[in-house]
């Protein structure tokens, strides 16, 4: 993880597709999945990564919090944005 922040390595890209010749042995509906043509993007140095976790003291409650500065999630809606112009 440190590792990424210092290399600046924020987005997961993860493109999704459907091969033709693999339609058929999803197990999801052909109608559903067929033509399937997106890019999913996660970001990679806060939130979930770095948040404050731990337990309560009653023992009965816990806590995972995901904490965003405004630039990681404007960088990531710019990469996005980015991957939509060149797809269009």
């Amino acid at each position: 993880l440190k590792m990424r922040q210092k290399l600046g390595l924020f987005a997961n890209v993860r493109p999704t597709f459907t091969f033709p010749s693999l339609i058929d042995k999803s197990p999801l509906k052909r109608d559903r999945i067929e033509g399937t043509d997106l890019i999913i993007l996660r970001e990679l140095t806060g939130g979930v990564y770095f948040g404050e976790r731990g337990r309560k003291d009653d023992g009965n409650t816990a806590f995972d919090t995901m904490t965003y500065q405004r630039f990681e999630i404007e960088r990531l809606a710019k990469k996005g944005f980015e991957f939509a112009m060149k797809r269009s």
